[in-house]
């Protein structure tokens, strides 16, 4: 299947200022595969990679 999200709704205090979505204060579910749920949680945030240079770009 190929989609596109077209608009997403949720309460403001789920955003933080940066447009970091707090899932895990929503109560949101996650599923993989077909019959399998899972709660969300957490682990952590990393900062984006900067390239200083076109060298360090990685092609995908």
């Amino acid at each position: 299947m190929v989609g596109e999200i077209i608009e997403v709704i949720l309460p403001d205090n789920l955003v933080l200022e940066d447009g970091f979505i707090e899932i895990e204060k929503a109560g949101t579910i996650t599923i993989s595969g077909l019959d399998s749920y899972h709660e969300t949680t957490k682990i952590g945030r990393l900062s984006y990679f900067q390239a200083r240079d076109k060298s360090e770009r990685i092609m995908i």
